[in-house]
């Protein structure tokens, strides 16, 4: 099974930085989850010290949205891997089952929490990152 490659470069045709590239990523994460109906994303860019550059918290309808968000965060993850030297990203790590209510796709750099709404009041996992990080609120 092959995976897309996607193809990054400027209006000039020089390669982009991966600080740019990951900028592209995110806001393409975010445009998919909004596309299928998350109710509530927050990107965070903890500061230092944390093990990520970037976690994204993801909200869920149900247990069914949680599997699908992630399967489709996860392949628009795999189209970008090429373009990253793998100390920046590496393949996506997928974690949870989705019964839990929860699922987190690793892929070093990024990290990303898909919460059913229940779960995510449940663990206040928003107020762990708050307190640590510059929040993007979408």
């Amino acid at each position: 099974m092959g995976r897309d490659k996607i193809t990054i470069r400027t209006s000039s045709g020089s390669a982009l930085t991966p600080l740019d590239i990951f900028d592209i990523i995110l806001h393409h994460l975010a445009k998919i989850s909004e596309d299928k109906k998350s109710p509530h994303i927050r990107i965070y860019k903890p500061f230092d010290g944390f093990v990520a550059d970037y976690v994204l918290v993801i909200g869920a309808q149900n247990l069914i949205h949680v599997k699908a968000l992630a399967t489709d965060l996860e392949k628009c993850l795999l189209t970008y891997a090429p373009q990253l030297p793998t100390h920046f990203f590496d393949r996506p790590k997928l974690s949870g089952n989705g019964e839990s209510g929860w699922m987190i796709l690793d892929s070093l750099s990024i990290v990303i929490h898909i919460m059913t709404n229940d779960v995510r009041h449940f663990y206040e996992i928003d107020s762990l990152f708050e307190e640590r990080s510059r929040v993007y609120e979408l």
